[in-house]
């Protein structure tokens, strides 16, 4: 298992750096987790900011759209928020469009109860591929990553970047183990190597091995790659949850 997912995230990577293998897959108690340069830190936040207020007031129409959408089904606030792990193990409030019923915890217990399947994919992934919570606007909103458009916010506050991995709740940091120090090393991104790989079609292993992989090499280079694949992926709704 641990092969087969270490060859998925080569072939992911070598695309990012020309690579052919990803050498440090199994790690070794020797690794060293690699920092951000200075410069990149500043190259990615002023582009972070630039592309995150060029895009405000282009997509204001159609956020103003989706939130009297969601403001007319299911129930319940326009926005939805939940507390995130971000860089360096802050928390911070993600925001999205709200996609699901106003009692989708009721809605969660039931179904889990009566679905074994559901039960064991639930605890794999923290998602269901079939979710009865998500509304059917909810549905399209997801399918096409229009519910995370309020995200621009969290990137504008510095909380979240264009590119990196994908922000966790707290109960799963024990699945990323030794990765976490990875996962907590960088901002967590509104697209990242997992959204341009298959998303939930991937095991939830392959996520954290391609989160660890993105840190161990990132670049403005590879963050541009991901950014011009992420439409693609978004369009063919590849692994969308």
């Amino acid at each position: 298992m641990e092969h087969s997912i270490a060859a998925e995230i080569s072939e992911q990577t070598g695309a990012l750096t020309g690579a052919a293998t990803i050498a440090t897959f199994p790690r070794s108690s020797k690794d060293v987790l690699p920092t951000e340069s200075f410069a990149y830190q500043v190259a990615k936040r002023v582009f972070d900011l630039a592309l995150s207020l060029l895009l405000l007031p282009i997509a204001g129409v159609l956020i103003a759209a989706i939130a009297l959408a969601v403001a007319l089904t299911g129930g319940g606030p326009i926005i939805y928020r939940q507390q995130r792990i971000g860089r360096g193990g802050r928390p911070f409030m993600i925001l999205k469009f709200r996609t699901m019923h106003a009692d989708c915890g009721r809605i969660l217990r039931k179904h889990l109860e009566h679905d074994t399947g559901a039960q064991q994919e639930w605890r794999q992934n923290r998602k269901l591929r079939s979710d009865p919570r998500v509304t059917p606007l909810g549905k399209m909103l997801r399918q096409t990553s229009l519910d995370e458009l309020p995200q621009l916010l969290n990137i504008l506050a510095g909380e979240m970047s264009f590119v990196g991995p994908r922000p966790i709740v707290s109960e799963e940091t024990p699945k990323y183990a030794e990765s976490l120090e990875y996962y907590l090393a960088a901002r967590p991104g509104l697209t990242g190597l997992w959204q341009v790989s298959g998303r939930c079609n991937l095991p939830y292993e392959s996520r954290v091995m391609l989160d660890e992989a993105y840190v161990r090499r990132w670049t403005l280079g590879a963050d541009l790659w991901i950014l011009l694949q992420t439409p693609h992926a978004v369009w063919r709704r590849d692994g969308a949850c």
